[in-house]
C-alpha cells in the first residue's frame, strides 16, 4: 500500500506541471457532462451519479499522467478486464433491446469475443494501453453501426452486410440520424473505457519484453479459437444463427456472438456425392431430355422481365373493401394473361438474392443462412438465364435505377451473360424521383425507349 501510495503522490505532482493538459480536460468533460445532461438527466437519481460519476472519470484519465510503477498498473489491468468486457457486452445491447431474452451461456461468449478483440490489438500493437484503447474504440464503431442498422431495417449487422458497404452508402441519404438517450449513455461508457484503457500503462523494451506481450496476446488468441472452434459449448448451450427471424439474433445472441456466428456459419460445405463430374453428367442428362429437336419453327418473342420489390397485390391476406380499383390496370389483363401469385423468401432488402435465384434457378437453401451470393459466391461465369438465352439468339440487356456497383452488380451480371447493363447514369429518359430516389415510373419510361430503340 505504500508503494501504490507513494506512486499516486508522485503521479499527482506531476500534475501541477501539466497545466495545459488539466485545462484540456477541465474543457472536454465540461463539454462531455453538458451533452449527457441534456440526454440523460431526469433527475437526481442512480443515473445522473452514474453518468456524473464517468464525466469526471472521463477528466481525471485525460489530465492524470499516466503512472509508471507496474504494480499500479497492474491492479487497474486487472480491474478493467474484469469489469470492462461484460459492461461493454450490456452496453452494445442496452440501447436496442432489454435483454429480457439473452439466452443462457450467451454473456460469457460476447466477454470471450471482446478479450479476443483486445488480444489481436495486442498482438498487433504490443502496448496494454494500445490493445484496450483501440480496441475499445474498434467495439465502439462496431457498436454504432450496429445500433443505426437496428434502428433502420430491425436486424443487426451480419458478414455479408460488409459487402454491401456500397450499396448501403447510396441510401444512407435517405435516412435520418438520431441517437437516442440509452444510446448515448452507452457512447458515455465507451468513452471512459477508452481513456481509462489509453491510461493504463505496463510497457517496456527489448526484446524480451516483445516476447512475453507476443506469448501473452498469442495464447489468448489460440483460447479463444479452441473455445470457438473446438469445444462443445456452443452445442452445450445450443447457440445459433436464428434466421427465420433475423431480428431475434441480437435479442437471443447479443450483437457481437450473432456477427461473430454469421462468419462462422458463413462459408460453403460441399454436398455428399458432389463432383465436377457428376455435374456435368448431369447437366448432360438435362440437356438430352429437354432439348427441341427441331427448332427451325421456333418463334422467339421479346422477354420483359420485371422485379418490382416493393409492389404486391395486399388482397392475398384477404378480402379488402376499396373506395375504388386500387390496381385497374392489372385487373383489366385477361386477354393473353396468365396471372398467379409468387412468393419469395425475401423481406425487406437483400433484392439481390431474388435476383440470384430467379436468374439462375438456384435456391438460397443449398447457401449457408444469411448468405448474399453476389458478394461472395458469384465470382465466376454461372449459366444462368441471360446466357442461356444468349445461346438462344436473343441479345439481353439488365436495367436497375440505381448505380452499377450497388450489390456487386455491375461484375455479377457480366457472370450471368447479359450483353449490357443501363444503370441509373446511363438513363436516356427524363429523371423522375420518389422522396430521393429514381421512381419505378422513371424505370418504366426507360424501359420503354430501350424498347422502341434497340437494335
Amino acid at each position: 500500500m505504500a508503494k501504490i501510495k507513494q506512486a499516486l503522490l508522485s503521479c499527482l505532482t506531476d500534475l501541477k506541471e501539466h497545466k495545459i493538459r488539466v485545462a484540456i480536460a477541465i474543457v472536454i468533460t465540461i463539454f462531455i457532462y453538458i451533452v449527457s445532461s441534456i440526454f440523460l438527466f431526469d433527475g437526481i437519481n442512480k443515473r445522473f451519479i452514474l453518468y456524473s460519476f464517468l464525466c469526471l472519470g472521463i477528466g481525471v484519465f485525460i489530465a492524470l499522467p499516466r503512472v509508471k510503477a507496474w504494480y499500479v498498473n497492474g491492479i487497474m489491468l486487472i480491474l478493467y478486464l474484469c469489469i470492462v468486457p461484460k459492461k461493454i457486452f450490456e452496453r452494445m445491447e442496452l440501447p436496442t433491446h432489454s435483454m429480457e431474452r439473452i439466452q443462457p451461456g450467451v454473456t460469457l461468449a460476447n466477454i470471450f469475443i471482446v478479450l479476443f478483440i483486445f488480444a489481436v490489438c495486442l498482438l498487433i500493437f504490443q502496448r496494454v494501453r494500445f490493445a484496450l484503447g483501440i480496441g475499445s474504440i474498434i467495439l465502439l464503431v462496431g457498436f454504432l453501426i450496429n445500433y443505426f442498422v437496428v434502428e433502420f431495417r430491425g436486424t443487426s449487422i451480419t458478414l455479408n452486410d460488409l459487402f454491401a458497404v456500397k450499396t448501403a452508402m447510396q441510401v444512407v441519404g435517405g435516412y435520418q440520424f438520431s441517437v437516442s438517450p440509452e444510446a448515448w449513455y452507452s457512447i458515455l461508457y465507451f468513452l471512459f473505457f477508452i481513456f481509462w484503457g489509453f491510461w493504463i500503462d505496463l510497457s517496456g523494451k527489448g526484446l524480451k519484453y516483445h516476447l512475453i506481450v507476443s506469448l501473452s496476446a498469442i495464447t489468448g488468441i489460440c483460447a479463444f479459437l479452441y473455445f470457438w472452434n473446438v469445444s462443445d459449448y456452443f452445442e452445450r448451450y445450443d447457440l445459433q444463427g436464428h434466421y427465420w427471424n433475423m431480428s431475434d439474433n441480437q435479442q437471443l445472441n447479443g450483437f457481437l456472438l450473432s456477427f461473430g456466428i454469421s462468419i462462422r456459419e458463413g462459408g460453403m460445405e460441399k454436398p455428399d456425392g458432389y463432383s465436377q463430374k457428376r455435374v456435368n453428367e448431369i447437366a448432360k442428362e438435362a440437356k438430352a431430355n429437354y432439348e427441341n429437336p427441331d427448332s427451325s419453327n421456333v418463334e422467339n418473342p421479346n422477354i420483359i422481365f420485371i422485379m418490382n420489390e416493393a409492389w404486391s397485390d395486399l388482397s392475398v391476406l384477404g378480402e379488402m373493401e376499396t373506395s375504388e380499383d386500387y390496381m385497374p390496370f392489372v385487373h383489366s389483363l385477361d386477354e393473353n394473361t396468365i396471372k398467379g401469385n409468387l412468393y419469395v423468401n425475401i423481406l425487406g432488402g437483400l433484392t439481390a438474392n431474388t435476383e440470384f435465384e430467379v436468374l439462375t434457378g438456384d435456391s438460397l437453401t443449398f447457401l449457408s443462412p444469411g448468405a448474399i451470393p453476389y458478394q461472395l459466391q458469384v465470382n465466376h461465369d454461372i449459366y444462368a438465364l441471360p446466357r442461356i438465352l444468349a445461346d438462344c439468339g436473343y441479345q439481353t440487356m439488365a436495367m436497375h435505377p440505381s448505380t452499377k456497383n450497388a450489390w456487386n452488380r455491375e461484375a455479377v451480371y457480366q457472370y450471368f451473360g447479359f450483353d449490357k447493363f443501363v444503370d441509373v447514369n446511363e438513363f436516356q429518359t427524363e429523371y423522375l424521383y420518389e422522396r430521393t430516389f429514381i421512381s419505378d415510373a422513371c424505370n418504366y419510361n426507360e424501359i420503354i425507349w430501350q424498347y422502341e430503340n434497340r437494335d
